[in-house]
């Protein structure tokens, strides 16, 4: 009879080893994908990060830009007014018959 509990105390035994074996290796494995999504999460930190500094480069050209084709818009304007004056100016000058310089 103590050899029947003595084998059943090892049988019980050896099941709470495997139970205990499984267990680790599922901790393992799940630390494992832990891990993995950790180092997925932060590369995609970086990416987006990246973007996000690429995206406010992206708008700082487009705002200077914007100001260059502003004061070309301003320098344009004014060369019209220049020669609008030029021009009547030249207009005068034929209505009252003055020499041309």
């Amino acid at each position: 009879m103590s050899f029947v509990i003595c084998h059943l105390s090892f049988v019980i035994c050896h099941l709470s080893f495997v139970i205990c074996y499984w267990s680790f290796v599922i901790g393992h494995l799940s630390f494992v994908i832990c891990y993995w999504s950790f180092v997925i999460g932060h590369l995609s930190f970086v990416i987006c990060h990246l973007s996000f500094v690429i995206c406010y480069l992206l708008l700082v050209i487009c705002h200077l830009l914007l100001v260059i084709c502003h004061l070309l818009l301003v320098i344009c304007h004014l060369l019209l007014v220049i020669c609008h004056l030029l021009f009547s100016d030249q207009e005068w000058r034929i209505q009252l018959k003055l020499p041309h310089w």
